[in-house]
């Protein structure tokens, strides 16, 4: 059953590369595939590609010993305990030269930080262009808004993408900035700011998180429900949920009401009931959900069942999700990733 579904996805890249020579990549273990324009494959213990462009084929020989996914087009790749970055096209934005996979921002993908040993954080760019060089910081957030949350002996404070400390080292936490406000914890309570460190709504949220669509979801005390406010403070949404969580891009927002998770809409209207275990964020129109002790399933937006079970499934980001699922009962569990479709895409060699 397994070698089946081998023969299946390698068919289908196969289909999507064009007219490969026979063999080529048959005889392979395929690893991962991006959009029909590069395909990893596994040979010997090491991974290669094959790219597709201008209507001619190219494989590279297999050197790296892991790959990451594609998200916004760009994988890291790591070669002799190395990590370098790859476009989608197969070239290599930047060789393998860092200690750890280089995290591109999920607010702001155009930056990323490197590491070349632990404790000293770097930034690039899309292009892999270095922007900064590595600098000793206990911990940094991601870019968001051109300014980044690090943490020194001090505490939290903000930096800029051109290196300049912009908002002192004084804070006990520190979220990213985003429509204009950051999150900030002071003397155990949290508040918010602006770019200049300006206080915009006073310390008096036993939790925060960042704005989203206008909202952010606080909890006034420690035993209190949580509310949305918009950036003035006032309290926009409230409901009979006892947890909640930021927005994401589909306008979509994870609540817990009894225990159990569901989703609420920007006028605070339960569209997706809860009666989930577990949930995930919306991401491209679809969420993972577990509704029993079987396992997982995706939703799309009206809260219809559009997938199969798994064992365990996260969000979709940039088109896939990773998920594990049993493909035979006779045999361990496949990991790997499947697309918007919901069809398995690649299975997970690490």
């Amino acid at each position: 059953m397994r070698r089946s579904i081998f023969r299946i996805i390698i068919a289908v890249v196969l289909l999507l590369l064009i007219a490969l020579p026979p063999m080529s990549l048959a005889a392979k273990r395929l690893v991962w595939a991006y959009q029909g324009k590069v395909a990893f494959f596994e040979e010997n213990g090491k991974i290669g590609l094959v790219t597709k462009g201008m209507g001619t084929l190219t494989t590279v020989a297999p050197l790296l010993d892991e790959v990451t996914p594609f998200y916004n087009g760009i994988a890291n790749v790591r070669q002799d305990n190395l990590w370098g970055l790859l476009s989608q096209e197969g070239r290599y934005l930047r060789h393998p030269f860092a200690a750890a996979p280089i995290e591109f921002s999920p607010f702001d993908n155009q930056y990323g930080f490197f590491q070349l040993e632990r404790g000293a954080y770097g930034l690039l760019n899309r292009l892999g262009e270095t922007l900064l060089e590595p600098k000793a910081y206990l911990e940094v957030g991601p870019v968001s808004e051109d300014v980044f949350a690090a943490r020194t002996g001090q505490g939290y404070g903000y930096v800029s993408v051109d290196g300049q400390t912009v908002i002192d080292y004084q804070y006990e936490a520190a979220l990213p900035f985003t429509e204009g406000l950051a999150a900030v914890r002071k003397d155990g309570l949290w508040g918010y700011i602006d770019h200049q460190g300006q206080t915009v709504l006073g310390f008096g949220y036993a939790e925060a998180s960042y704005f989203s669509r206008g909202l952010a979801a606080v909890r006034v005390t420690p035993d209190a429900s949580t509310v949305y406010i918009n950036p003035q403070g006032e309290v926009v949404l409230s409901g009979d949920w006892s947890d909640g969580f930021p927005f994401t891009g589909d306008s979509l927002a994870r609540v817990v009401v009894e225990g159990k998770y569901g989703y609420i809409n920007l006028k605070g209207r339960l569209v997706i009931n809860a009666r989930y275990l577990d949930a995930v964020n919306f991401g491209s129109g679809y969420a993972a959900v577990r509704a029993g002790e079987t396992g997982w399933q995706y939703i799309d937006n009206k809260g219809k069942v559009v997938s199969k079970t798994f064992i365990s499934a996260g969000p979709f980001r940039d088109g896939f999700a990773y998920v594990t699922f049993q493909a035979d009962a006779r045999e361990a569990p496949v990991t790997g990733y499947i697309n918007t479709g919901r069809k398995f895409v690649c299975q997970d060699l690490h």
